[in-house]
């Protein structure tokens, strides 16, 4: 995801593999959640990725975890999972 923040490119700098068409011919549905608050995986970074996805149903949703969720924002989903588990279970729902 630090990669994409900084170059607007999808890489894995350890893969021979241009991901960047692949990406734009998924035609796939796709739930991207992002968490208020998450520097490793920003809500602006989670939503570029998003944009690349092209040819694909994409649901996007934003989560605000509780002040002080144990394990900080990035992995505090973790444990506070309600939230998220309703995304996830009314998005296959609808799929």
């Amino acid at each position: 995801m630090a990669t994409q923040v900084r170059t607007g490119r999808y890489d894995v700098p350890s893969s021979p593999v241009d991901f960047e068409p692949w990406l734009a011919g998924m035609e796939l549905p796709v739930l991207a959640v992002a968490i208020e608050g998450d520097a490793m995986a920003p809500p602006g970074g989670v939503r570029g990725l998003c944009d690349k996805l092209t040819s694909a149903r994409v649901t996007y949703a934003e989560l605000v975890l509780p002040e002080g969720a144990p394990g900080g924002p990035h992995y505090g989903w973790i444990r506070d999972n309600a939230a998220l588990v309703e995304r996830v279970r009314a998005f296959v729902d609808r799929a």
